[in-house]
């Protein structure tokens, strides 16, 4: 199918899309994109460009995210990954060391900074630490899913370049359905900073991250504006204490 702004309107008006609302998304998205994905209530909307401005377009219901989840686990590839309540993050395979590599490289972000894990449930959380102390485990069932990152000793699985060499790992679960979904689809954690490049301002809904990063990354699965707009509050657990390093949302 060739691809045009006009055949994108058509597509998205069957699939339920308002046209005022995505039309300016849709011909931002044409020029400066390989793929972008467009949610309403029902629905999800996947435009991806195979060559030239030629397009494939395929349509799934709201709880069926499996589609960027095969994406990501065939290709390694970033996805700007939907609102995650606090900002929009820049995702990729938090345990593949050429993923997370892809992420350094779009953000232009220093290896020295270490990435946030992000996973679907307390149990995933403890797959990747050597040590799950009590704290940890009353802070998680108190805050988690929401804006919360504990900082704990890193398992053997989590690459050095995740953590920057460090012995510790950053994990929070976050509070949005649809990146919830998402996660529940892989078999690994994201490692999802927020998606703008270093430096700038952290993004809150899709546009800002197709303004800031939309020619160095895959997909944008855009699900609207960000509750909070601030990153998460980050803690770290010593001794079986928490020691605040970062108020957040």
């Amino acid at each position: 199918m060739k691809l045009t702004s006009e055949i994108i309107k058509n597509e998205a008006c069957k699939a339920g899309f308002n046209p005022d609302e995505y039309y300016g998304k849709i011909s931002k998205f044409i020029e400066d994109r390989k793929a972008f994905i467009l949610r309403n209530m029902n629905t999800i909307l996947l435009v991806k460009l195979i060559g030239g401005s030629n397009a494939e377009l395929h349509l799934f219901s709201e709880d069926s995210p499996i589609i960027v989840a095969k994406s990501i686990k065939k290709f390694w590839k970033e996805l700007a990954l939907a609102n995650i309540k606090t900002v929009y993050g820049l995702a990729a395979n938090g345990l593949n060391e050429t993923a997370v590599a892809g992420i350094f490289a779009a953000k232009n972000r220093p290896t020295f900074d270490p990435l946030i894990l992000h996973v679907a449930s307390i149990e995933q959380a403890r797959s990747l630490c050597t040590n799950w102390p009590e704290m940890a485990d009353k802070l998680a069932h108190a805050f988690w899913p929401g804006p919360l990152t504990l900082i704990l000793p890193k398992a053997d699985c989590v690459p050095d370049l995740t953590t920057s060499g460090q012995p510790t790992v950053g994990i929070r679960m976050p509070n949005n359905t649809l990146t919830l979904k998402l996660l529940g689809e892989l078999d690994f954690p994201l490692a999802a900073p927020s998606a703008n490049p270093f430096g700038y301002v952290s993004p809150t809904n899709a546009q800002h991250v197709a303004d800031q990063l939309g020619d160095r990354i895959d997909y944008i699965l855009d699900d609207g504006d960000c509750s909070v707009g601030i990153e998460s509050t980050i803690i770290a657990i010593e001794n079986n204490k928490a020691r605040l390093l970062r108020l957040g949302g």
